[in-house]
């Protein structure tokens, strides 16, 4: 079969679809039996956007009805096309514009040595394009807006040809392309709000995150909760920055938080960081930048409203924002924006992260940087002040970064440490599919579908049309990154919640662990130390804050001694098992607490299992005396007594371990497992010594459900489980927790003295 496609046939789609059809039914009739186009295929399930460019050569959409040919066919064709060059370029150039694994003659080429005469990569994409069916019958300009729509997609706006200017040459220079800003709007992305299937592809990229930085973004789920206050008359809640790119801009009325969420019961609702933000942070990772910081600063809400009425949220409050502390590139030293930092850092480390975001699609740049206050004049930024481009050092070299929003702020010093970073509600992205695929503005489902996506299919970012789900298998999270010397960071919740399930013990054990972390180390940081021995505890360590308190003393804090040998007794005579590498080493819990007592206290005798508890006593009120009272400047010296392996959490969950069986993992690892064999693991973290409430006093029943929802699991299981554990478990009986356990679960906080 041959086409008669000319330039009166491409004039316009009805004159295309005209001529394909004459072409396929000539004079009016049947086409020839036993061709692909004779054959009618099922139509269930598919749609006019899900048509393939075979599809449509085959005859498929015209041999239903003719109906099909002037509404659909020049869409069809272009959005395969589109798909077809934009797809295969990037895989072609991706990581390296020569890639030889693809390689065609070039025919310009007068030359015989091999490198002038093929073609590769994207070049030998262009060129196969060219010479095909499509590439002859179709213009210039589809071919070159399809490869400028590549590189918008692989490489953001302003690709990597010239400094400045779109890969496209009728775009004119420095201006940027007005499509695809936006990632999809989402004040709050609430779980209240998700369907099942939305939930997964966020976990899946959250796995993705954590596998690249498996210590610094783990916290990626927070409680939304504004005080119902806020939903008085006469008081407007607003969410947070607004933003100046061209498809994202809303009305004010769009712009309002909702009384009937705020006024939510529960006080506080479950909700995830805002797909941008973590697309933004995996890309520049992929593009060999990593950043240290956190989502929750400043995410607690203590605005007052304005004479006018307004509160404005801070983009923290709804998990838009990212308070970003160091940047650096892979294999290199990172630059720390610590308080006082000269500006030259300073610079470096913003240089680093405006320059990573060149390369950034359109929808993932941000709408807000905050930067220090003291240089924004010298970046030509007014402080509290509208952002002018035409004085913007930044935005004058870099036009990739005319729609984002610098910002200082003078009435406080908020941002001399660190680089605030955040996505306006209207640009906060919405997931439509795994892979991080989002929806861009104005896209929606094809009406064949009546507005909703049917099971197993995704909204294609490309046009809008519906593409099968590819099945995705992300890495798993590491936990074996060391904190020395990161004092203070903490991994978070569900980081501590994966460390357990996934090494010790079962989900529901771990769910319930990682709420008594909250009390125990803020939710999970991995360097918690407390020497206080005036208090009992003799080197509580970690996460779990296990004490290694070996008895024989104990020192009260009103001067009183006593040695019995279960004064100040706790699980410091256990065998632990520390692991760095490929190499592992046993000890007793008193010497990997006190592992560099030499070092520390050089030509002193380090202390042996039966005085450490007093040796450790004495130094403890020894720092205690030289940091003039400072319990914070007494752990600075003491913790650095103790074995540096102790600050990984793997080793951590393996103490963890230890402490409920007795042993390393190496003697007959099993894990604690599940209800009956679980049994009553909690009792260590406070019943008959934590007055009246045990180990469910100062820990919330709710930080565990959140855990465990986040990881598939519902409240109702949980809550059954821990019934089941009381029911069952002899160990239960007689313990402080048993009389208010039915309260704790009913969501009552049962705070300790």
């Amino acid at each position: 079969m041959s086409f008669s496609f000319n330039n009166a046939a491409l004039a316009d789609s009805a004159s295309f679809a005209t001529s394909l059809h004459a072409d396929f039914f000539p004079g009016g009739k049947t086409p020839v039996k036993n061709t692909s186009a004779s054959v009618s295929r099922p139509m269930v399930g598919q749609t006019l956007s899900a048509r393939t460019l075979s599809d449509v050569i085959n005859g498929d959409a015209f041999f239903r009805s003719p109906k099909y040919a002037v509404a659909a066919m020049n869409k069809s064709v272009s959005s395969s096309l589109n798909t077809l060059i934009t797809g295969s370029g990037s895989i072609a150039s991706a990581g390296n514009q020569e890639n030889p694994n693809v390689k065609v003659i070039n025919p310009e080429s007068q030359r015989e040595d091999e490198a002038t005469s093929t073609l590769t990569g994207g070049a030998a994409i262009n060129r196969i394009i060219a010479n095909s069916l499509s590439g002859k019958n179709f213009s210039g300009s589809f071919v070159a807006s399809s490869i400028a729509n590549m590189q918008q997609i692989s490489v953001g706006n302003y690709g990597t040809q010239t400094s400045g200017t779109t890969a496209d040459p009728s775009t004119e220079s420095g201006v940027p392309s007005t499509e695809a800003q936006s990632g999809g709007m989402r004040n709050v992305a609430l779980f209240s709000q998700m369907t099942e299937q939305e939930k997964g592809w966020y976990q899946e990229r959250v796995d993705v995150l954590r596998s690249k930085y498996p210590s610094t973004f783990v916290s990626t789920s927070f409680k939304f909760d504004i005080p119902n206050k806020y939903a008085d008359e006469g008081i407007t809640v607003r969410n947070g920055e607004d933003t100046y790119f061209p498809d994202a801009i809303v009305g004010d009325s769009e712009r309002i938080i909702s009384k009937d969420i705020i006024l939510e019961t529960p006080t506080d609702i479950n909700a995830y960081v805002a797909p941008a933000l973590i697309e933004l942070i995996i890309f520049l990772h992929e593009k060999g930048v990593v950043i240290t910081g956190q989502f929750s600063a400043g995410r607690e809400l203590t605005k007052e409203p304005n004479n006018e009425g307004n509160v404005w949220l801070s983009d923290h409050t709804s998990g838009r924002a990212v308070d970003i502390f160091s940047v650096g590139k892979i294999n290199n030293d990172s630059i720390n924006l610590n308080n006082g930092v000269s500006r030259d850092i300073y610079d470096g480390a913003l240089t680093i992260l405006l320059d990573a975001l060149a390369e950034a699609p359109q929808h993932l740049l941000p709408d807000l940087l905050c930067i220090h206050q003291d240089y924004a004049l010298n970046y030509g930024i007014a402080q509290n002040g509208n952002d002018d481009a035409s004085t913007n050092t930044f935005k004058i070299s870099r036009p990739w970064l005319e729609y984002v929003n610098f910002f200082a702020d003078n009435r406080d010093n908020n941002h001399t440490n660190h680089i605030h970073l955040s996505f306006s509600g209207m640009r906060a992205g919405i997931y439509t599919g795994p892979g991080g695929a989002m929806t861009p503005a104005g896209i929606v489902p094809d009406e064949g579908t009546n507005g909703e996506i049917p099971p197993g299919y995704m909204i294609d970012p490309i046009d809008g049309g519906l593409i099968p789900i590819p099945t995705v298998v992300a890495p798993s999270s590491n936990l074996t990154t060391n904190y020395y010397g990161r004092w203070g960071e903490n991994i978070g919740r569900d980081a501590v919640y994966e460390l357990l399930h996934t090494t010790v013990c079962g989900k529901e054990t771990a769910a319930i662990f990682s709420a008594i972390t909250v009390r125990e180390s803020g939710g999970g940081n991995p360097t918690s130390c407390n020497p206080k021995t005036l208090s009992g505890d003799f080197m509580s360590l970690g996460i779990f804050q296990i004490n290694m308190g070996t008895g024989g003393f104990r020192e009260y804090s009103n001067g009183t001694i006593s040695r019995k040998s279960s004064d100040g007794s706790a699980h410091g005579r256990k065998i632990y098992e520390l692991t760095e590498g490929t190499t592992k080493e046993q000890m007793q819990g008193w010497q990997l607490a006190s592992k560099n007592w030499t070092t520390v206290y050089p030509g002193e005798q380090p202390p042996t299992v039966d005085n450490y508890n007093e040796k450790l006593n004495e130094k403890y009120k020894l720092e205690l005396f030289y940091a003039k009272g400072s319990h914070n400047g007494a752990v600075e010296k003491l913790r650095e007594l103790v074995d540096r392996r102790v600050w990984i959490p793997l080793n951590q969950a393996y103490m963890f371990y230890t402490l409920r069986t007795g042993g390393p993992p190496s003697y007959n690892f099993t894990k604690l497992g599940t209800i009956p064999e679980t049994g009553y693991q909690f009792q260590a973290w406070g019943d008959n010594y934590k007055d009246p409430y045990g180990w469910i006093g100062s820990v919330k029943f709710s930080d565990a459900v959140e855990v465990y929802v986040n990881g598939g699991g519902t409240e109702a299981a949980l809550k059954q489980w821990v019934k089941d554990v009381y029911d069952k478990d002899s160990g239960t009986q007689n313990k402080n927790s048993a009389a208010y356990i039915d309260r704790w679960l009913n969501g009552e906080y049962l705070e300790n003295d």
